[in-house]
């Protein structure tokens, strides 16, 4: 498979996920821009978040067997 058919593929299929019909996303795909106090915030609270989110994954596939 060539890589701009696959790419085209895979944006189909994120475009119909279930993921994308959540009221947040929809919110944050319709600004038009970002209020700087705003980011700041969220990119504080999400920082920790995915800093544990890696950290739980790298726990788990250490006790998978292969």
């Amino acid at each position: 498979m060539q890589g701009k058919v696959y790419l085209k593929e895979l944006k189909e299929q994120l475009l119909i996920h279930p993921m994308f019909d959540d009221e947040f996303i929809k919110m944050i795909s319709s600004l038009s821009f970002f209020e700087i106090d705003k980011a700041q915030i969220f990119a504080q609270l999400y920082y920790p978040h995915i800093l544990r989110t890696r950290l739980y994954q790298a726990s788990a596939l250490g006790i998978t067997p292969d």
